[in-house]
């Protein structure tokens, strides 16, 4: 399999982009070069669709802070604490060994790089050992190879704009044939900066957009703390829309910042009426006692890129037992093949659609199924992870097994034209 290997570096401050911090400030160096990497990130996403298998290499932070922050997908790796050079031959070095047939490794600082520029260095190496992809400043911001070359890094030299001549001398003076890309800009000066507002406007432009969270409530105090704090991120609105709660779930969605919004009727009735409130491009909709993963605004907007319009996460049930694990399994199972995620798996949909296809059905108890199985006939959904949570139910409350199996009961009611009306008198406060 090709491989394409992004290096990057975590947007910690102080660390990264240090040339940019007389400009932007220590935080806004490494607030920049997080939406640079999530930028150049997103455009290589689509190609891991494509059968091509994508590798982030960091230098700092975790797999696992890599992994909240850009979700799965790919495989996350460290480069390492040697120069630049010899990191970037490890990785040569480490892909061949592991069966790829060609590697491709791009950087994160040229905002016009695209997975269209990425295919067309994979169709130069059909003819070439080396393709480069030369930055404008000297260096490159793309360089691949049909097979493990280390001469092509020995000696990298220090000063940035002698590094592609040295590369390609290093190439032709062992008769490797190279093919050269167009030239791409990339951003290490403030005077660099134009390139980034040139490129990232349009394709930002969903990606950045709000998420609005949702989340009805009724007698819901239990968890609704938890569950706000999880929902709380950058560019993400939370709204909570209340039946007539009489404890305490008003006073902590105020506490915790939220917008609290009070709605007579059903959940569905609930969910539309705040849906038309919300500023958000996404909608989505978070049952009170459902936690969210880390990194999920930028889980969310990268998985409705392109022709995607709507999803849910996996579901991960913290108390642990044989039962729940079959109920966890079973419903991944049901999302990812048969594409019916449910309620409980935060569904979340383009503004757009969820417009078009009128919202929940206010008439049914089934909202939620009612509206996904109307979606999957039209276009199946994109299922993502980290999963969200189920907490452990210590309260006393009934477990997510029992309101699992009442909701399996209730489907098979509604299956077989058990009227609307008595379901919801038969599960009333929801």
């Amino acid at each position: 399999m090709d491989r394409v290997i992004l290096f990057t570096r975590y947007p910690r401050t102080g660390t990264t982009k240090k040339r940019l911090v007389p400009r932007l400030g220590p935080k806004g160096a490494a607030e920049f070069q997080r939406r640079m990497a999530e930028h150049v990130y997103r455009r290589l996403f689509p190609l891991m669709d494509e059968g091509y298998a994508l590798e982030v290499r960091s230098s700092g932070g975790s797999d696992g802070l890599l992994q909240s922050w850009l979700g799965d997908g790919p495989c996350y790796r460290q480069q390492g604490e040697d120069t630049l050079a010899r990191r970037m031959a490890e990785a040569f070095r480490q892909a061949f060994e592991e069966g790829a047939h060609r590697v491709v490794l791009v950087m994160s600082d040229a905002p016009g790089l695209s997975a269209a520029y990425v295919r067309r260095a994979f169709h130069a190496l059909d003819d070439a050992d080396v393709v480069l992809g030369p930055a404008r400043d000297g260096g490159h911001v793309l360089i691949g190879c049909t097979r493990y070359e280390p001469q092509l890094f020995d000696d990298s030299p220090e000063d940035e704009t002698g590094i592609l001549p040295h590369r390609l001398h290093r190439a032709r003076s062992t008769g490797l044939a190279v093919s050269m890309l167009p030239p791409l800009a990339d951003v290490d000066h403030p005077e660099d900066l134009p390139v980034w507002e040139q490129n990232a406007d349009e394709s930002d432009a969903l990606p950045l957009s709000l998420v609005s969270v949702i989340i009805p409530t009724y007698q819901s105090a239990t968890y609704l703390g938890e569950v706000l704090m999880r929902a709380s991120a950058p560019g993400v609105e939370r709204i909570v829309v209340d039946g007539g709660s009489t404890d305490a779930t008003g006073e902590i969605a105020r506490g915790c910042g939220a917008a609290l919004l009070q709605k007579c009727g059903n959940r569905a009735q609930r969910m539309n009426y705040a849906a038309k409130q919300a500023a958000g491009k996404i909608l989505l909709f978070l049952y009170p006692d459902i936690l969210l993963p880390r990194g999920f605004a930028e889980t969310v907007r990268r998985a409705l890129l392109g022709s995607r319009r709507w999803g849910a996460f996996e579901l991960d049930i913290v108390e642990e037992s044989f039962v729940n694990s079959l109920v966890e399994k079973g419903a991944n199972f049901r999302s990812r093949r048969f594409k019916l995620p449910f309620g409980d798996q935060a569904l979340f949909f383009t503004r757009s659609l969820f417009t078009q296809m009128g919202g929940f059905p206010t008439h049914s108890l089934m909202e939620d199924v009612e509206l996904v199985h109307r979606l999957a006939k039209a276009m199946p959904p994109v299922v993502v992870r980290p999963p969200v949570r189920s907490p452990a139910r210590e309260d006393g409350t009934r477990s997510i097994f029992k309101t699992v199996l009442a909701n399996q009961m209730l489907l098979g009611a509604h299956a077989i034209g058990v009227s609307p009306g008595r379901l919801v008198r038969k599960h009333h406060n929801r």
